[in-house]
């Protein structure tokens, strides 16, 4: 594992939170549809997904790899799919 991997995914980590939602409202409060379509809602699935990707480098279980091999990987997928959608 390269030193700067643990400093790379502790900036993922803090930087998703952040992309979640634009101040003036909750994240679901205009709906599943705005959330899809809004591109801080977006940004903020791809660098979760990538940053469970990364979390998952990190277990030491083979379970906890594998949940977050899944997780990450449904998150980003689901980003590009949306990213690639508007398009």
């Amino acid at each position: 594992m390269k030193p700067r991997f643990p400093a790379s995914l502790a900036t993922l980590l803090l930087a998703a939170p952040a992309a979640f939602a634009h101040p003036g409202h909750d994240p679901l409060d205009h709906g599943l549809r705005h959330w899809a379509t809004s591109p801080d809602h977006v940004a903020w699935a791809a660098l979760s997904g990538l940053g469970l990707l990364m979390l998952g480098r990190l277990a030491g279980q083979p379970r906890w790899r594998r949940a977050c091999a899944v997780a990450g990987a449904g998150l980003l997928a689901g980003a590009l799919a949306l990213a690639n959608g508007r398009a």
